[in-house]
């Protein structure tokens, strides 16, 4: 049983409601969850960032074992991490957003995941999903470099 916080329900609920409303109004998440943490006494922003990634998880907006899962079940979930989300943003739900466009005229995104797989000799046993993981990863690399966002 996990010990109780010796912060109260609604200090954490209103903490993670300002994170969200703050978020983009400071250059990375860092620096918006310091923010509140120093306003709300909390004592690390840590703390706070564990908060608001639960209230994602809870919320279906992240997945909760991501990449290990993922390569557990590859042919069933996309890697949805730091490189991802610099790309894509905070999508509402990822999962069903990702689901809905590779079903999109009549499974077109999905088709051409399987070209791109061929034009590149990747073996047949890897999957769509996995095709869209390398593709998020190689924009990134190549247009993100000179940022300084976390997944470089």
């Amino acid at each position: 049983m996990a010990r109780p916080s010796r912060y109260p329900l609604e200090l954490r609920r209103r903490a993670v409601r300002m994170v969200a409303e703050v978020r983009d109004d400071y250059p990375n998440e860092a620096a918006a969850l310091q923010a509140v943490a120093e306003k709300l006494d909390i004592g690390s922003r840590e703390t706070l960032r564990n908060w608001v990634k639960q209230h994602e998880i809870d919320g279906g907006q992240r997945p909760a074992a991501g990449k290990l899962l993922a390569r557990k079940r590859p042919r069933l979930l996309p890697v949805y991490d730091q490189a991802v989300r610099c790309i894509l943003g905070r999508p509402k739900s990822f999962w069903l957003d990702l689901r809905g466009a590779l079903r999109a005229d009549n499974h077109a995104p999905h088709r051409e995941l399987m070209v791109l797989r061929q034009a590149a000799d990747i073996p047949a046993s890897v999957s769509a999903l996995r095709v869209c993981d390398v593709v998020p990863w190689m924009h990134h690399r190549t247009d993100h470099q000179q940022r300084s966002c976390i997944g470089t």
